[in-house]
């Protein structure tokens, strides 16, 4: 029987991380772009659309749970943790934007369901988001942990894939519930300069963070490294337009959404292109050999 020539792993996968490093850098650099061009204009006060709030937070919400189930099956296929750990991060991300979306002041209630102030969903939104670069940080230690001692370990991404979404759960109830004993964040609709703090704290973080998968992508050189850094730029340049556009329903509040929903399912995006590929060339694969069969039957 004739043997079916097929090109080195090694080499298809060369090619098809360059192509991946190609695309994260060109969205990175039209994220950039767009901050660029839109933070003169951020502080615009629109007119109040709530109905676009609830959309895309919903979007967000649904987006985050399906990249994280894409990525729990990669994790039960590839029994790599660090697939586990990171469909955590997603699930923590959309239990937090749920909690965000039914206190959001305009939403549910006046004042915003279940809060017992207005400053609720802006403490969920911290929460949310110095969650993710803290929890993408431990995954990197994790990963290198785990590689290491790989017997001590096992298990964790189940364990992260459980324990981040309870942990949002709780995070997230303990804000709501006790929003009057923490500072103020939101005042008569404007952001307070404790927010501003806490809103820098956020973008340190997610840099220090995005860098720290940048020199590791040298190393490692994963879908994952290649495109989390492209979702800690969101990040960034969602609390930097919520800062320019100090108080809700702006320009720069209205382009936060935007980021947040580029960071929720840009990764989805990249994931089922990779299945999509590796898909049509199992289907290739097959049809070769099925002429090959035919060939020498």
């Amino acid at each position: 029987m004739s043997i079916i020539a097929f090109k080195p792993a090694a080499e298809q996968r060369a090619k098809a991380s360059q192509i991946t490093g190609r695309g994260a850098i060109i969205t990175s650099l039209v994220m950039v772009t767009a901050f660029l061009a839109i933070v003169p204009f951020a502080g615009t006060k629109l007119p109040p659309l709530v109905p676009f709030y609830i959309i895309s937070n919903t979007a967000i919400c649904m987006m985050a749970a399906l990249t994280g189930f894409f990525l729990m099956t990669q994790y039960h296929a590839e029994e790599n943790d660090y697939f586990g750990s990171i469909a955590g991060i997603y699930y923590f991300i959309s239990v937090c934007c749920f909690f965000h979306l039914i206190i959001f002041p305009g939403v549910l209630s006046a004042q915003g369901a279940l809060s017992d102030g207005p400053g609720a969903a802006a403490w969920v939104f911290i929460i949310w988001h110095v969650g993710v670069p803290a929890m993408a940080a431990l995954a990197l230690v994790m990963s290198a942990l785990q590689t290491a001692m790989p017997t001590r370990l096992r298990h964790s991404g189940t364990i992260c894939m459980a324990a981040y979404p309870v942990l949002a759960m709780c995070l997230c109830a303990y804000a709501v519930s006790h929003t009057r004993f923490a500072p103020d964040l939101v005042q008569t609709g404007h952001f307070t300069p404790v927010f501003g703090f806490y809103a820098a704290a956020i973008i340190a973080v997610n840099f220090v963070v995005a860098l720290a998968y940048v020199f590791l992508n040298t190393r490692q050189q994963s879908l994952l490294h290649r495109w989390l850094p492209v979702c800690m730029l969101a990040n960034i340049g969602d609390t930097l337009m919520v800062l320019c556009g100090p108080s809700r329903f702006t320009l720069g509040w209205y382009t936060a959404r935007l980021f947040d929903l580029v960071a929720a399912t840009i990764l989805l995006c990249v994931l089922i292109k990779e299945f999509t590929q590796l898909y049509k060339q199992m289907a290739k694969a097959n049809l070769t050999l099925t002429k090959r069969v035919s060939f020498d039957g």
